[in-house]
């Protein structure tokens, strides 16, 4: 593997594994970007530290995990009873999740999409009774998960309705009922549909996901500098549409501003955003350029 590579993938191993689950999902999403084999890369360096470490104590449900020659057998209550436990079927959600989590850290999307089917079903019953607490962002996020498994796999209709789910649970909580914590998760999902919308073409609405994101994480950014990078990802899907419209002009806005983001970062420490930085100056140019009617 290249060093410039290697060292890019261990820069972001270490930030991720300083953050919680939830969050260190939505950091690699955000830290990289369309880059999906970097992103893969990571998460199965932490899959595997979790299997050396938290599945000694909790071993992941419903397979056997060989550690050091020993085979443990692992027992799983079955959903239709867990939806009526409580607490208990709120955990049994969790651990099928990070589950769904290391399988396509693995590379098994297909597997990942089946366990997240079942987070998804224990989640939206207890949703619909008196469930312990209110789990509608835990939907929403599992709605979200399976989305990006979905797209891994090349089944971007079905990953739009996921994001659309996700979308409308997380509007519904941060617009209507005041739920700003959530304001993060909003933006995380429409960018994931922006990415999804750009692909099929439909630019429109991927520029419009865009401005909806944009908006939510410059609130973020503005009150933490931890947020730059996440407002960076959707800038950038966004110019990438602007571009690909032919509205040179806006997009070379938001090149601008991208570049006056990582020259930030890079300032504060951030080497893994150098390349980065570098790219979109090259790209800005090319636009300028373009704009001129000097290049194609």
């Amino acid at each position: 593997m290249d060093p410039d590579r290697w060292r890019r993938i261990e820069e972001l191993y270490a930030a991720a594994g300083q953050r919680e689950p939830r969050e260190r999902a939505r950091f690699l999403a955000e830290a990289c970007g369309e880059d999906v084999a970097l992103r893969k890369e990571v998460e199965s360096l932490l899959a595997a530290k979790e299997a050396a470490g938290d599945f000694l104590a909790k071993p992941a449900l419903g397979d056997s995990f060989n550690l050091e020659g020993t085979t443990l057998p692992i027992e799983e209550p079955a959903i239709e009873e867990s939806a009526t436990l409580g607490e208990a079927g709120v955990d049994l959600a969790k651990r099928l999740n990070d589950r769904a989590i290391g399988l396509r850290a693995e590379g098994r999307a297909a597997e990942a999409i089946e366990e997240y089917q079942r987070v998804i079903d224990i989640y939206t019953r207890l949703s619909t009774k008196d469930g312990p607490s209110d789990l509608r962002a835990d939907l929403a996020d599992a709605h979200n998960n399976r989305a990006v498994a979905l797209d891994d796999q090349e089944r971007s209709s079905e990953a739009l309705a996921d994001y659309d789910r996700a979308v409308e649970i997380f509007t519904l909580l941060v617009e209507k009922e005041g739920r700003a914590e959530l304001r993060g998760d909003l933006a995380m999902a429409l960018t994931n549909r922006a990415i999804t919308l750009r692909a099929q073409g439909k630019l429109d609405l991927a520029v419009a996901d865009c401005d909806k994101a944009i908006g939510l994480r410059r609130q973020l950014a503005a009150r933490e500098e931890s947020f730059q990078s996440e407002l960076a990802v959707s800038l950038n899907i966004r110019a990438l549409a602007l571009r690909e419209q032919k509205l040179l002009a806006e997009a070379v806005k938001d090149y601008d501003e991208l570049i006056a983001i990582y020259t930030r970062l890079v300032r504060d420490g951030y080497e893994v955003f150098t390349r980065r930085l570098v790219k979109t100056w090259k790209v800005r140019e090319e636009l300028v350029r373009m704009g001129r009617g000097e290049g194609g």
